[in-house]
């Protein structure tokens, strides 16, 4: 949801902006947005839409490609057009988040990293993890972990790195945890607590 209370929707046809009675769709052929397959949105404090893009061999990785829409305007431009220079390709994005304070959270490859992007301050590198995780076959895309469970809220993070390894970051501390059993988190508040299903006993929120 945008600060206009329109409701942003991306399909695998396009994306979607809702108004509370009627849908109106963009698309590649339309709009001149990359792709049509849209599976990860942001919003920053500039009134751009962050717009990511669906490989076709898998329903959460990225295929490597990001637009940005100026929401007043509509018109969609390239990242590079948008952001300049950035501290990594825009084939390595894996991951893209608002963090719930107005900055875009990105997840790259090459290697594995998480960046903060504040529109005054620029990119930030929050976090290295490396190439080698341990646990973790380096072949499958870190979006294939980070898409199930990672969070990002209130300017803290909760990253699920691969099966049972999770880091909590926030502005001064990046805290390795694990998680006992075949739980998830699903959800953080201000005060840093930590929501978790239990699918083990049978889906209880802890």
């Amino acid at each position: 949801q945008d600060n206009d209370g329109f409701i942003w929707f991306g399909t695998r046809n396009g994306l979607n902006r809702y108004d509370g009675k009627n849908f109106l769709l963009f698309t590649r052929q339309h709009n001149g947005m990359q792709d049509n397959k849209v599976v990860q949105l942001a919003t920053d404090n500039d009134n751009h839409l962050f717009i990511a893009y669906g490989a076709t061999i898998n329903a959460r990785a990225l295929n490597g490609r990001v637009d940005v829409m100026d929401m007043a305007t509509h018109q969609v431009k390239r990242i590079t057009e948008v952001l300049g220079k950035m501290p990594f390709k825009e084939s390595d994005i894996t991951w893209l988040s608002g963090d719930g304070t107005g900055n875009i959270i990105w997840v790259t490859r090459n290697p594995y990293r998480v960046w903060q992007y504040d529109q005054q301050k620029g990119f930030k590198l929050r976090i290295e993890i490396g190439n080698n995780i341990p646990g973790m076959d380096t072949t499958v895309a870190f979006s294939d972990y980070t898409a199930r469970n990672s969070l990002f809220r209130y300017g803290f993070m909760v990253l699920a790195i691969a099966p049972g390894r999770w880091y909590f970051v926030d502005k001064h501390t990046v805290l390795p945890f694990t998680i006992i059993g075949n739980q998830a988190v699903v959800g953080i508040d201000q005060q840093k607590n930590m929501l978790l299903l239990d699918r083990d006993a049978g889906n209880k929120l802890i």
